[in-house]
């Protein structure tokens, strides 16, 4: 079984790289401007993935960390609000 502690550890190490490989070059936000010249801003799929950390300017009010790029909680609710009614989790139930 992969989970052994006999098993090939140089493999499952590998398998990690690749794994993290592969969550750092997903893109969640989709950026583009309308006809109009409107500029926007959507998720791309139905996945939004982002860490929070604490802001240079307040450390009150936290931002939002998305494909390397720091977005305001007022931003990022713009961009959710294409999605109005559909549920969201952090992932644990």
């Amino acid at each position: 079984m992969d989970n052994e502690l006999d098993c090939d550890q140089h493999l499952l190490f590998e398998r990690l790289v690749k794994k993290v490989e592969r969550a750092l070059e997903a893109i969640y936000i989709k950026e583009g401007t309308f006809p109009n010249g409107q500029y926007y801003q959507t998720m791309r799929g139905d996945l939004l993935v982002g860490r929070i950390e604490s802001s240079e300017n307040s450390w009150d009010i936290p931002v939002l960390v998305i494909d390397d790029k720091a977005f305001s909680w007022d931003e990022v609710g713009k961009i959710l609000m294409s999605n109005e009614g559909f549920l969201f989790s952090n992932g644990c139930f």
